[in-house]
């Protein structure tokens, strides 16, 4: 499976390397999320987790690891976030709605709050999701 992630990867101009990245708990993470996406910046944090982690082969539940990765973005004040609990209840509500649904692996795809893909699945699987959650719109509507 890692390596059809990696290859995938590859094919849209990404570099990944599964060998070197250490998993870990990613709670802290999450919150430097939440607090980046009250800076408009949630895209742009995500995107720098990932290419750290899955690329760079960093520890993304360090927190000084976590401020530099979010300053390198224009977020300041990660370190205050760190220190405290803030965003803390956010995530434990994200992590209560997913096992709600049940999610069991990430990547996890949520597609109308309702339709889920837990797991590296494939591109077909995607939009094999995202059609169900079209249709069951559809007749909602009609």
């Amino acid at each position: 499976m890692n390596r059809r992630v990696q290859n995938s990867a590859l094919e849209l101009g990404m570099v990944w390397n599964l060998a070197t990245a250490q998993p870990t708990n990613t709670f802290d993470a999450h919150r430097v999320i939440a607090f980046a996406a009250t800076r408009g910046r949630q895209e742009e944090m995500l995107e720098r987790l990932f290419r750290a982690y899955f690329s760079e082969g960093l520890v993304i539940s360090d927190h000084a690891t976590l401020s530099e990765l979010a300053r390198e973005i224009g977020v300041d004040g990660v370190d205050e976030v760190l220190d405290g609990d803030h965003f803390a209840d956010a995530v434990r509500h994200d992590e209560n709605l997913a096992a709600k649904i049940g999610l069991n692996g990430v990547p996890a795809l949520i597609v109308d709050g309702r339709i889920h893909v837990s797991g590296a699945q494939g591109a077909d699987v995607m939009l094999d999701a995202m059609r169900v959650a079209w249709s069951q719109r559809m007749d909602q509507s009609a």
